[in-house]
């Protein structure tokens, strides 16, 4: 057994765990689940989505968006607008305060992973990303 290639995969998974945690964490600070910020995060200003748009850039299923949007609607960040073109089909797209809070939020959280990668150089920042990319196209 290749240990080394068992101890990468440890620290991948621990890695994965101990990032999606705290960034999590630092979403419900700003007042948003994970899923939530998702969905602002890929519909950008000026945008009219349907929900299959919005589930495709997402990668969530077209049942768990009707909620997420239906959660960022009442917090008055996005609006359903009625397709010009097709009366059946609904779009959603940000209102002017979740243009502003979008933002923010993006802002604040690029902000957050700056810092939680502050102590890796940039050498060591890029060995990592050829690493991982050398793993991830072996994959394929």
């Amino acid at each position: 057994m290749d240990n080394l290639s068992m101890e990468c995969f440890s620290r991948v998974i621990r890695l994965h765990r101990k990032v999606l945690h705290r960034s999590r964490r630092h979403l419900s600070e700003l007042g948003f689940a994970w899923n939530q910020y998702s969905v602002m995060k890929n519909i950008s200003p000026g945008e009219a989505l349907t929900l299959s748009e919005i589930s495709a850039r997402s990668f969530k299923v077209n049942s768990n968006v009707t909620g997420l949007v239906d959660f960022l609607e009442q917090k008055g960040v996005v609006m359903r607008v009625n397709d010009p073109v097709d009366r059946r089909v609904v779009r959603v797209k940000l209102t002017d305060e979740g243009i502003k809070i979008r933002k923010e939020v993006l802002i604040k959280q690029e902000e957050f992973i700056v810092e939680m990668f502050s102590k890796i150089s940039d050498d060591e920042k890029t060995a990592f990303i050829n690493s991982a990319n050398n793993v991830l196209n072996g994959l394929n």
